[in-house]
């Protein structure tokens, strides 16, 4: 058996390599609870696309396992879903344990068996982690209030585990998509906002997408949705693909201090051409379509697609011609939207022109 170990161990470190021992890698790349709030957040952002230009049939049918009958949407729904608690509870725990360290906690402090191996200490359960920084918050220590935080988030944090654990342990559990959209927007990403602002995680910043070329920030957007107004599916949906493009947008920033290299400016303007010259290829190829600026990347790339509406006469020719849009995408960031969600003006969003008119 000990052999059989020994073999395991030596099978992991020879077809590898940790991170740390990467002296290239920046140290953002290294704290795997960023790692996985980006997974989680990509996955979240997703789940408009897994049912692009279906959404009204999502808020019109009340059983999830009636409007899901096309098995590809149903399918990608699924999969994001996954994705999006798996990883929004790895961050969660991973963060515990981190302020659980860095203020001096021994989860294991009260433990009967010494011979736990360190390995094993790195996958304690979740509830263990939350509970024990909890009652070290509720003892009061000196400057706890940097940590209070994790009180007002206690309950989310459990209904975020019972989630995880339906989906890990009891088979494949799924929020109906706007009870999603509630327990992320109005819980979740307020958390995530309190813990990137904490002193531990304040100067990491590639969790987040680029900055949007409108100025628009998705999480925060988000969050006012669910403080200030009553919950609007569309609303929302307009504003998670904005996100979920953000991640997608393949442009250096222009305020990026790389931004400064000439090479790279030069590399910069090289791309954005480039997907501007292949949005005006399919522009010139659909006579009917409109290109316009893209709000998230900037680019000249996004294509307001049209169709047509016509009548027969009597003699089975067209008359009554007219075109109408129904779909809008970038060819650079990937940013799309459909006719189930109105124009941005009809959800108060001033900082993006109206697509359908």
């Amino acid at each position: 058996m000990q052999n059989q170990d020994q073999e395991h161990e030596s099978f992991v470190k020879e077809q590898g390599y940790f991170l740390q021992e990467e002296s290239n890698i920046d140290n953002q790349d290294i704290d795997l609870s960023l790692v996985s709030l980006r997974i989680a957040l990509k996955a979240y952002f997703s789940t408009y696309q897994c049912f692009k230009g279906l959404l009204s049939n999502v808020k019109s049918t009340k059983d999830i396992r009636d409007i899901y009958t096309f098995e590809k949407q149903r399918t990608s729904y699924h999969e994001e879903y996954a994705k999006c608690i798996f990883h929004f509870h790895h961050f969660a725990e991973l963060v515990l344990i981190k302020l659980l360290s860095i203020n001096g906690q021994d989860i294991f402090k009260h433990s009967t068996d010494n011979k736990i191996p360190d390995e094993w200490k790195q996958t304690i359960a979740f509830n263990v982690s939350l509970k024990t920084l909890v009652d070290y918050i509720e003892s009061k220590p000196q400057n706890y209030q940097h940590l209070e935080f994790v009180l007002n988030n206690k309950e989310m944090l459990k209904r975020l585990n019972l989630l995880r654990n339906k989906v890990w342990h009891r088979g494949l559990y799924i929020l109906y998509y706007e009870k999603l959209d509630e327990f992320i927007g109005k819980d979740v990403l307020p958390f995530i906002v309190s813990v990137t602002e904490h002193q531990a995680y304040a100067s990491y910043t590639k969790w987040k997408y680029k900055k949007l070329a409108c100025e628009i920030d998705p999480i925060t957007e988000i969050i006012n949705q669910f403080k200030y107004q009553s919950y609007n599916m569309e609303k929302v949906a307009f504003i998670k693909e904005l996100g979920r493009a953000a991640y997608n947008n393949p442009l250096l920033e222009i305020h990026n201090p790389l931004w400064k290299a000439e090479s790279l400016k030069g590399h910069f303007i090289y791309q954005k051409t480039e997907h501007e010259n292949k949005a005006l290829f399919l522009y010139q190829n659909n006579n009917e379509s409109k290109i316009c600026k893209c709000p998230v990347c900037d680019a000249n790339s996004l294509l307001i697609y049209k169709d047509a509406d016509y009548e027969l006469d009597e003699n089975g020719e067209i008359e009554n011609l007219s075109f109408y849009p129904y779909m809008i995408k970038c060819e650079c960031c990937s940013f799309e939207l459909h006719t189930d969600i109105e124009n941005a003006s009809k959800y108060e969003i001033k900082e993006i022109i109206d697509y359908w008119v």
